[in-house]
C-alpha cells in the first residue's frame, strides 16, 4: 500500500509538466528581454527593417540600456541606446552591436510617459551625414 501511495503522489508531481498546461518544458513565445516592448516602423537597411518590426528595449531610469528588433522574415538585431531626458522627451542613440555597425542611429521621442515612449528615428550616413532612412517606433511599459 505504501509504494502504491508513493507512486501515485510521484504522478502528481510529474503530470503538471507534460502537456496540458503551462509548465516549463512547454515552449512558448520569444522571450521577454525588456521592460519597455512595441513595434519601430521604417526602413534601416543594414538592421534588415523594411516596414513594421518588433522592438524592445531594456530601460534604466536613465533611459539607458539595450534594445532588440525582431522582423518578420528573420531580420533581427540587438545593440545597446543611450538616452537624454529632458522635460517629456528623450533623445536616443543607438548603437548596433549584431549586426556590428560602426555608425550609431539616432531617435527622439516627444512623448514620454510613465506607461509609452512614442517617438521617430533616423538612420544617417556617417560619410556624408545625409538622412538614409527614418520611421517611428511606439512602445508601452511591459
Amino acid at each position: 500500500m505504501r509504494r502504491l501511495v508513493t507512486a501515485a503522489a510521484l504522478l502528481l508531481l510529474v503530470l503538471p509538466g507534460c502537456g496540458g498546461g503551462s509548465g516549463p518544458t512547454e515552449p512558448g513565445g520569444p522571450p521577454a528581454r525588456g521592460n519597455w516592448i512595441g513595434t519601430l516602423s521604417g526602413t534601416h537597411a543594414d538592421l534588415g527593417v523594411h516596414g513594421t518590426c518588433g522592438f524592445e528595449m531594456n530601460l534604466d531610469t536613465t533611459f539607458t540600456g539595450q534594445w532588440w528588433i525582431d522582423c518578420p522574415g528573420g531580420a533581427s538585431s540587438r545593440g545597446q541606446v543611450i538616452g537624454i531626458a529632458f522635460l517629456n522627451s528623450v533623445i536616443f542613440t543607438f548603437i548596433s552591436l549584431n549586426p556590428l555597425s560602426d555608425c550609431p542611429w539616432d531617435g527622439i521621442s516627444n512623448s514620454v510617459t510613465a506607461t509609452a515612449i512614442e517617438g521617430d528615428f533616423e538612420v544617417n550616413d556617417c560619410t556624408t551625414n545625409t538622412v538614409r532612412s527614418t520611421g517611428t517606433f511606439t512602445l508601452r511599459k511591459r
